[in-house]
Protein backbone atom coordinates (compact mmCIF):
# COMPACT_ATOMS: atom_id res chain seq x y z
CA UNK A 1 0.00 0.00 0.00
CA UNK A 2 0.94 3.75 -1.22
CA UNK A 3 1.29 6.50 1.29
CA UNK A 4 1.14 9.34 -1.46
CA UNK A 5 1.12 12.31 1.29
CA UNK A 6 3.79 10.81 3.04
CA UNK A 7 5.61 10.39 0.30
CA UNK A 8 5.42 13.91 -1.00
CA UNK A 9 6.20 15.40 2.55
CA UNK A 10 9.50 13.21 2.20
CA UNK A 11 10.55 14.48 -1.53
CA UNK A 12 9.85 17.91 -0.37
CA UNK A 13 11.69 18.21 3.21
CA UNK A 14 14.36 15.42 3.13
CA UNK A 15 16.64 16.56 0.21
CA UNK A 16 18.99 18.32 2.39
CA UNK A 17 18.90 15.59 4.98
CA UNK A 18 20.09 13.18 2.76
CA UNK A 19 22.79 15.44 0.98
CA UNK A 20 23.90 15.41 4.14
CA UNK A 21 24.51 12.12 4.59
CA UNK A 22 24.75 10.69 1.25
CA UNK A 23 25.98 13.59 -0.69
CA UNK A 24 25.73 11.94 -3.85
CA UNK A 25 27.83 12.73 -6.95
CA UNK A 26 26.50 12.00 -10.20
CA UNK A 27 28.17 10.67 -13.48
CA UNK A 28 26.31 10.43 -16.80
CA UNK A 29 27.75 8.28 -19.98
CA UNK A 30 26.23 10.35 -22.13
CA UNK A 31 25.38 14.00 -20.44
CA UNK A 32 23.02 14.37 -23.34
CA UNK A 33 20.37 11.77 -22.03
CA UNK A 34 20.77 13.44 -18.45
CA UNK A 35 17.05 14.61 -18.82
CA UNK A 36 15.63 12.37 -21.49
CA UNK A 37 15.73 8.90 -20.02
CA UNK A 38 12.70 9.96 -17.77
CA UNK A 39 10.12 10.08 -20.36
CA UNK A 40 7.21 7.02 -20.05
CA UNK A 41 8.16 3.79 -18.73
CA UNK A 42 11.68 2.49 -17.45
CA UNK A 43 13.35 0.09 -15.53
CA UNK A 44 16.30 1.16 -13.98
CA UNK A 45 18.84 -1.56 -13.46
CA UNK A 46 21.57 -1.87 -10.25
CA UNK A 47 23.89 -3.53 -8.21
CA UNK A 48 23.24 -3.85 -4.92
CA UNK A 49 25.51 -2.67 -1.95
CA UNK A 50 23.19 -1.75 0.96
CA UNK A 51 19.70 -0.89 2.31
CA UNK A 52 20.77 2.72 1.92
CA UNK A 53 20.51 1.83 -2.25
CA UNK A 54 16.89 1.88 -2.07
CA UNK A 55 16.71 5.71 -0.21
CA UNK A 56 19.59 6.63 -2.10
CA UNK A 57 17.71 6.16 -5.77
CA UNK A 58 14.64 7.77 -3.74
CA UNK A 59 16.02 10.99 -4.55
CA UNK A 60 18.10 10.36 -8.04
CA UNK A 61 14.71 10.72 -10.04
CA UNK A 62 13.46 13.30 -8.26
CA UNK A 63 10.64 14.57 -9.90
CA UNK A 64 9.26 10.90 -10.65
CA UNK A 65 8.13 7.82 -7.89
CA UNK A 66 10.63 5.16 -8.30
CA UNK A 67 9.48 1.97 -7.05
CA UNK A 68 11.82 -0.03 -5.90
CA UNK A 69 11.98 -4.35 -6.34
CA UNK A 70 12.77 -5.84 -2.54
CA UNK A 71 13.33 -8.96 -0.91
CA UNK A 72 10.22 -9.82 1.67
CA UNK A 73 12.68 -10.46 4.24
CA UNK A 74 14.09 -6.57 3.90
CA UNK A 75 10.26 -5.42 3.75
CA UNK A 76 9.58 -7.48 7.06
CA UNK A 77 12.05 -6.27 8.90
CA UNK A 78 10.63 -3.85 10.92
CA UNK A 79 7.67 -2.19 11.05
CA UNK A 80 9.25 1.41 10.20
CA UNK A 81 11.22 0.18 7.54
CA UNK A 82 7.58 -1.70 6.17
CA UNK A 83 6.22 1.52 6.28
CA UNK A 84 9.14 3.47 4.57
CA UNK A 85 9.05 0.77 1.68
CA UNK A 86 4.87 1.17 1.13
CA UNK A 87 5.21 4.85 0.79
CA UNK A 88 7.64 4.59 -1.82
CA UNK A 89 5.29 1.41 -3.83
CA UNK A 90 7.64 -1.11 -3.14
CA UNK A 91 7.12 -4.24 -4.98
CA UNK A 92 7.42 -7.13 -2.93
CA UNK A 93 9.00 -10.24 -3.56
CA UNK A 94 8.71 -13.69 -1.64
CA UNK A 95 11.76 -15.48 -1.16
CA UNK A 96 10.61 -18.63 -2.56
CA UNK A 97 11.96 -18.86 -6.03
CA UNK A 98 9.02 -20.18 -7.79
CA UNK A 99 7.46 -17.19 -6.92
CA UNK A 100 7.57 -14.85 -9.80
CA UNK A 101 4.09 -12.92 -8.88
CA UNK A 102 6.46 -9.59 -8.89
CA UNK A 103 7.09 -10.52 -12.64
CA UNK A 104 3.56 -9.18 -13.69
CA UNK A 105 3.00 -6.40 -10.97
CA UNK A 106 6.19 -4.87 -12.82
CA UNK A 107 5.24 -5.44 -16.24
CA UNK A 108 1.82 -3.74 -15.39
CA UNK A 109 3.09 -0.81 -13.67
CA UNK A 110 5.79 -0.36 -16.68
CA UNK A 111 3.22 -0.31 -19.05
CA UNK A 112 1.47 2.40 -17.46
CA UNK A 113 4.55 4.50 -17.69
CA UNK A 114 6.40 3.84 -14.08
CA UNK A 115 9.64 3.54 -13.07
CA UNK A 116 10.92 0.78 -11.22
CA UNK A 117 14.21 -0.04 -9.86
CA UNK A 118 15.51 -3.57 -9.57
CA UNK A 119 18.71 -5.12 -8.00
CA UNK A 120 18.94 -8.12 -9.46
CA UNK A 121 22.10 -9.45 -7.39
CA UNK A 122 19.08 -10.33 -5.26
CA UNK A 123 21.40 -9.80 -2.17
CA UNK A 124 24.15 -7.20 -1.10
CA UNK A 125 27.44 -7.43 -2.23
CA UNK A 126 30.34 -5.93 -0.03
CA UNK A 127 33.27 -7.13 -1.41
CA UNK A 128 33.21 -4.40 -4.77
CA UNK A 129 32.48 -7.09 -7.05
CA UNK A 130 29.71 -7.56 -9.18
CA UNK A 131 27.64 -11.22 -8.99
CA UNK A 132 25.87 -12.94 -11.86
CA UNK A 133 22.35 -11.09 -12.12
CA UNK A 134 19.31 -12.86 -12.58
CA UNK A 135 17.55 -12.80 -15.59
CA UNK A 136 14.13 -11.89 -14.35
CA UNK A 137 14.74 -8.37 -15.48
CA UNK A 138 15.74 -9.04 -18.87
CA UNK A 139 12.35 -10.89 -18.94
CA UNK A 140 10.42 -8.07 -17.60
CA UNK A 141 11.88 -5.48 -19.86
CA UNK A 142 10.87 -8.05 -22.84
CA UNK A 143 7.15 -8.01 -22.17
CA UNK A 144 6.82 -4.49 -20.93
CA UNK A 145 8.58 -3.28 -23.64
CA UNK A 146 10.31 -0.29 -22.03
CA UNK A 147 14.09 0.60 -21.94
CA UNK A 148 16.69 -0.50 -19.14
CA UNK A 149 18.85 2.28 -17.43
CA UNK A 150 21.80 0.35 -16.28
CA UNK A 151 23.15 1.76 -12.33
CA UNK A 152 26.16 1.29 -10.35
CA UNK A 153 26.33 2.62 -7.35
CA UNK A 154 29.84 2.37 -5.06
CA UNK A 155 27.72 2.03 -1.45
CA UNK A 156 30.32 4.83 0.19
CA UNK A 157 27.43 5.71 3.07
CA UNK A 158 29.16 7.94 5.59
CA UNK A 159 30.03 11.06 6.73
CA UNK A 160 33.88 11.03 5.47
CA UNK A 161 32.49 10.08 1.85
CA UNK A 162 30.27 10.80 -1.13
CA UNK A 163 28.25 8.24 -2.47
CA UNK A 164 28.69 8.12 -6.41
CA UNK A 165 26.46 6.75 -8.73
CA UNK A 166 27.11 5.65 -12.16
CA UNK A 167 24.01 6.38 -14.91
CA UNK A 168 24.98 4.40 -18.05
CA UNK A 169 22.72 5.12 -21.72
CA UNK A 170 19.29 3.58 -22.15
CA UNK A 171 19.55 -0.34 -23.58
CA UNK A 172 16.22 -0.79 -26.06
CA UNK A 173 15.58 -4.93 -25.53
CA UNK A 174 14.63 -4.60 -29.40
CA UNK A 175 18.00 -3.73 -30.29
CA UNK A 176 19.49 -6.80 -28.33
CA UNK A 177 17.03 -9.33 -28.92
CA UNK A 178 14.94 -10.86 -31.94
CA UNK A 179 12.57 -12.71 -29.45
CA UNK A 180 11.59 -13.68 -26.08
CA UNK A 181 12.95 -17.11 -25.97
CA UNK A 182 15.55 -18.24 -22.86
CA UNK A 183 18.65 -17.53 -25.16
CA UNK A 184 18.04 -13.83 -26.34
CA UNK A 185 16.98 -13.42 -22.49
CA UNK A 186 20.38 -14.53 -21.89
CA UNK A 187 21.69 -12.40 -24.33
CA UNK A 188 20.29 -9.54 -22.85
CA UNK A 189 21.13 -10.23 -19.25
CA UNK A 190 24.76 -10.46 -20.41
CA UNK A 191 24.60 -6.96 -21.90
CA UNK A 192 23.21 -5.21 -18.79
CA UNK A 193 25.34 -6.85 -16.48
CA UNK A 194 28.45 -6.64 -18.53
CA UNK A 195 27.36 -2.92 -19.12
CA UNK A 196 27.28 -2.21 -15.12
CA UNK A 197 30.45 -3.55 -14.59
CA UNK A 198 31.91 -0.82 -17.18
CA UNK A 199 29.86 1.58 -15.51
CA UNK A 200 31.66 0.54 -12.13
CA UNK A 201 35.20 0.90 -14.14
CA UNK A 202 34.17 4.38 -15.36
CA UNK A 203 33.27 5.39 -11.82
CA UNK A 204 36.24 4.26 -10.26
CA UNK A 205 38.32 6.43 -12.78
CA UNK A 206 36.10 9.44 -12.05
CA UNK A 207 35.47 9.53 -8.83
CA UNK A 208 38.62 11.55 -6.91
CA UNK A 209 40.42 10.65 -3.73
CA UNK A 210 39.64 14.03 -1.21
CA UNK A 211 42.48 15.50 -0.56
CA UNK A 212 41.97 15.05 3.19
CA UNK A 213 39.85 12.56 5.36
CA UNK A 214 40.09 12.51 9.16
CA UNK A 215 39.89 8.47 9.30
CA UNK A 216 43.46 8.43 7.27
CA UNK A 217 44.69 11.13 9.33
CA UNK A 218 48.77 10.36 8.87
CA UNK A 219 48.29 9.32 5.46
CA UNK A 220 46.44 12.08 3.60
CA UNK A 221 49.55 14.01 6.46
CA UNK A 222 52.13 12.47 4.68
CA UNK A 223 51.39 12.51 1.18
CA UNK A 224 50.62 16.59 1.63
CA UNK A 225 53.85 16.83 3.16
CA UNK A 226 55.59 14.51 0.26
CA UNK A 227 54.30 17.33 -2.49
CA UNK A 228 54.50 20.33 -1.02
CA UNK A 229 57.05 20.17 2.06
CA UNK A 230 59.70 17.72 0.60
CA UNK A 231 58.84 18.85 -2.73
CA UNK A 232 62.03 21.01 -3.22
CA UNK A 233 64.01 17.57 -1.90
CA UNK A 234 62.47 15.17 -3.28
CA UNK A 235 62.08 16.85 -7.01
CA UNK A 236 60.56 14.24 -9.28
CA UNK A 237 60.31 14.00 -13.02
CA UNK A 238 57.48 11.63 -14.20
CA UNK A 239 58.01 10.46 -17.54
CA UNK A 240 55.21 8.24 -19.43
CA UNK A 241 55.71 4.92 -22.00
CA UNK A 242 54.58 6.82 -25.29
CA UNK A 243 51.89 4.60 -25.32
CA UNK A 244 50.70 5.18 -21.90
CA UNK A 245 48.64 8.47 -20.88
CA UNK A 246 49.06 10.09 -17.51
CA UNK A 247 45.74 8.33 -16.73
CA UNK A 248 48.54 5.45 -14.40
CA UNK A 249 48.48 8.41 -11.54
CA UNK A 250 45.05 9.47 -11.67
CA UNK A 251 43.38 6.61 -11.84
CA UNK A 252 40.77 5.21 -9.22
CA UNK A 253 40.23 1.54 -8.19
CA UNK A 254 42.67 -0.88 -7.10
CA UNK A 255 46.23 -1.20 -8.79
CA UNK A 256 49.44 -2.44 -7.69
CA UNK A 257 52.28 0.07 -8.31
CA UNK A 258 55.59 -2.59 -8.65
CA UNK A 259 58.96 -0.59 -8.33
CA UNK A 260 62.39 -1.62 -8.56
CA UNK A 261 64.13 -0.26 -5.04
CA UNK A 262 66.96 1.25 -4.60
CA UNK A 263 66.84 4.13 -2.07
CA UNK A 264 65.23 3.82 1.25
CA UNK A 265 63.22 6.92 0.56
CA UNK A 266 62.25 5.26 -2.24
CA UNK A 267 58.57 5.47 -1.15
CA UNK A 268 58.33 9.10 -0.56
CA UNK A 269 59.70 9.68 -4.24
CA UNK A 270 56.60 7.78 -5.36
CA UNK A 271 54.36 8.88 -2.77
CA UNK A 272 55.64 12.78 -3.68
CA UNK A 273 54.33 11.79 -7.35
CA UNK A 274 50.92 9.93 -6.69
CA UNK A 275 50.10 12.46 -3.93
CA UNK A 276 46.60 12.34 -5.65
CA UNK A 277 46.11 8.77 -3.72
CA UNK A 278 46.60 7.24 -0.87
CA UNK A 279 48.96 4.33 -1.19
CA UNK A 280 49.37 1.50 0.98
CA UNK A 281 53.25 -0.40 1.08
CA UNK A 282 54.22 -3.22 1.39
CA UNK A 283 57.34 -2.77 4.12
CA UNK A 284 59.98 -6.04 5.89
CA UNK A 285 59.64 -6.24 9.37
CA UNK A 286 63.26 -5.00 9.72
CA UNK A 287 61.96 -1.86 9.48
CA UNK A 288 59.27 -2.16 12.31
CA UNK A 289 62.66 -3.05 14.05
CA UNK A 290 62.09 -5.60 17.44
CA UNK A 291 58.88 -6.96 19.00
CA UNK A 292 58.09 -5.00 22.03
CA UNK A 293 60.18 -1.96 20.62
CA UNK A 294 59.70 1.20 18.99
CA UNK A 295 56.24 1.36 19.46
CA UNK A 296 55.97 4.58 18.02
CA UNK A 297 57.77 3.60 14.81
CA UNK A 298 55.50 0.99 14.49
CA UNK A 299 52.23 3.22 15.00
CA UNK A 300 53.44 5.83 12.52
CA UNK A 301 54.31 2.86 9.73
CA UNK A 302 50.70 1.72 10.58
CA UNK A 303 48.86 4.53 10.40
CA UNK A 304 50.74 5.44 7.55
CA UNK A 305 49.50 2.46 5.80
CA UNK A 306 52.58 0.55 5.98
CA UNK A 307 51.41 -3.31 5.58
CA UNK A 308 54.65 -5.31 7.34
CA UNK A 309 55.86 -8.71 5.61
CA UNK A 310 58.42 -11.14 6.87
CA UNK A 311 60.41 -11.97 3.25
CA UNK A 312 62.28 -14.65 4.91
CA UNK A 313 58.77 -16.48 4.93
CA UNK A 314 55.64 -17.29 2.78
CA UNK A 315 54.09 -14.66 5.25
CA UNK A 316 50.42 -15.48 4.55
CA UNK A 317 48.56 -12.41 6.95
CA UNK A 318 50.69 -9.99 4.67
CA UNK A 319 49.26 -11.32 1.68
CA UNK A 320 45.91 -11.67 2.94
CA UNK A 321 46.35 -7.79 3.97
CA UNK A 322 47.42 -6.88 0.58
CA UNK A 323 44.44 -8.33 -0.81
CA UNK A 324 41.73 -6.73 1.60
CA UNK A 325 43.59 -3.82 0.35
CA UNK A 326 43.31 -4.30 -2.94
CA UNK A 327 39.97 -5.08 -2.89
CA UNK A 328 38.85 -2.53 -1.03
CA UNK A 329 39.88 -0.43 -4.10
CA UNK A 330 42.78 1.01 -3.04
CA UNK A 331 46.31 1.27 -4.39
CA UNK A 332 49.63 -0.84 -3.37
CA UNK A 333 52.56 0.23 -3.82
CA UNK A 334 55.26 -2.46 -3.83
CA UNK A 335 59.27 -3.50 -4.15
CA UNK A 336 59.16 -7.01 -5.73
CA UNK A 337 62.83 -7.06 -5.62
CA UNK A 338 62.05 -7.36 -1.51
CA UNK A 339 65.58 -5.60 -0.93
CA UNK A 340 67.57 -2.19 -2.02
CA UNK A 341 69.99 -2.53 -4.77
CA UNK A 342 72.91 -0.35 -4.91
CA UNK A 343 74.72 -1.75 -7.83
CA UNK A 344 71.82 -0.15 -10.37
CA UNK A 345 71.09 -3.63 -11.39
CA UNK A 346 67.60 -5.17 -11.37
CA UNK A 347 67.81 -7.97 -8.79
CA UNK A 348 65.59 -11.48 -9.72
CA UNK A 349 61.71 -10.49 -8.95
CA UNK A 350 59.87 -12.47 -6.25
CA UNK A 351 56.22 -14.00 -7.08
CA UNK A 352 54.59 -12.45 -4.80
CA UNK A 353 53.28 -9.52 -6.71
CA UNK A 354 51.88 -11.58 -9.40
CA UNK A 355 50.12 -13.66 -7.17
CA UNK A 356 48.59 -11.29 -5.02
CA UNK A 357 47.00 -9.82 -8.63
CA UNK A 358 45.91 -13.11 -9.87
CA UNK A 359 44.48 -13.32 -6.75
CA UNK A 360 42.30 -10.11 -6.96
CA UNK A 361 41.94 -9.84 -10.57
CA UNK A 362 44.06 -5.99 -9.96
CA UNK A 363 46.33 -4.86 -13.05
CA UNK A 364 49.70 -4.07 -11.68
CA UNK A 365 51.94 -0.63 -12.94
CA UNK A 366 55.59 -1.05 -13.66
CA UNK A 367 57.03 2.15 -12.19
CA UNK A 368 61.79 2.44 -12.43
CA UNK A 369 63.51 5.20 -10.28
CA UNK A 370 66.25 6.34 -11.62
CA UNK A 371 69.75 6.65 -9.76
CA UNK A 372 70.33 9.88 -8.38
CA UNK A 373 73.99 11.52 -8.30
CA UNK A 374 73.22 13.55 -4.92
CA UNK A 375 70.44 14.21 -2.60
CA UNK A 376 68.92 17.12 -3.70
CA UNK A 377 69.44 16.04 -7.45
CA UNK A 378 66.22 15.84 -9.36
CA UNK A 379 64.47 12.07 -9.39
CA UNK A 380 63.38 10.55 -12.73
CA UNK A 381 60.24 8.10 -12.19
CA UNK A 382 59.44 6.00 -15.27
CA UNK A 383 55.99 4.85 -15.58
CA UNK A 384 55.36 1.49 -18.13
CA UNK A 385 52.02 0.66 -19.51
CA UNK A 386 49.43 -1.36 -17.51
CA UNK A 387 50.03 -5.09 -16.76
CA UNK A 388 46.77 -7.23 -16.70
CA UNK A 389 46.53 -9.68 -14.09
CA UNK A 390 47.54 -13.50 -14.60
CA UNK A 391 45.79 -16.50 -14.10
CA UNK A 392 45.82 -18.19 -10.82
CA UNK A 393 48.16 -21.02 -11.99
CA UNK A 394 52.06 -21.65 -10.49
CA UNK A 395 53.28 -21.70 -14.16
CA UNK A 396 51.20 -18.20 -15.13
CA UNK A 397 51.85 -16.86 -12.08
CA UNK A 398 55.64 -16.99 -13.00
CA UNK A 399 55.33 -15.60 -16.34
CA UNK A 400 53.31 -12.84 -14.41
CA UNK A 401 56.31 -11.71 -12.87
CA UNK A 402 58.59 -12.88 -16.25
CA UNK A 403 56.45 -9.88 -17.63
CA UNK A 404 56.52 -7.31 -14.66
CA UNK A 405 60.68 -8.33 -15.11
CA UNK A 406 60.77 -7.38 -18.74
CA UNK A 407 58.53 -4.10 -18.18
CA UNK A 408 61.41 -2.70 -15.53
CA UNK A 409 63.97 -3.55 -17.91
CA UNK A 410 62.34 -2.35 -20.45
CA UNK A 411 62.26 1.17 -18.62
CA UNK A 412 65.34 0.90 -17.56
CA UNK A 413 66.89 0.79 -20.96
CA UNK A 414 64.57 4.05 -22.02
CA UNK A 415 65.83 6.05 -18.89
CA UNK A 416 69.48 5.21 -20.25
CA UNK A 417 68.40 5.88 -23.82
CA UNK A 418 67.48 9.65 -22.65
CA UNK A 419 70.29 9.95 -20.41
CA UNK A 420 68.24 9.85 -17.38
CA UNK A 421 69.82 6.77 -15.88
CA UNK A 422 74.02 6.14 -14.87
CA UNK A 423 75.57 2.87 -15.48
Amino acid sequence: MSHPISYFITKLTAPPVQWLFFRRKTYYEDRNEKNRFLKGGVLYVSNHKSFWDYICYFFLVYFHKLRPVVSDLIYRKNPVLRFLLNMCGAIVVGKNELDLSFVERCVELLRKGKKIVIFPEAHFIHDGNIRDFSPSFAKIALEADVPIVPLYIDGNYSFFHRTRVMVGKKIYPDDICASSNNEEVEKLRETVQDKVIYLQDICSRRSKTPLFSFPFFMMDFGRINAKWLFAPIFRTKVHFDKSVKPYGIKREGPIILACNHRYFLDSVVIINAFWRRRLWILIAKEIYGEEGKHRLRKSLLKSGGGIKIDREAMDIEAIKKCCDTLEKGRALLVFPEGHLTHDGDLSPLKDGVSMISSRTTTPILPLYICTAKKLTSKRHLYVGDLIPPSGKGMAEIKKGSETINEKLHGLRELALKEGNEHE
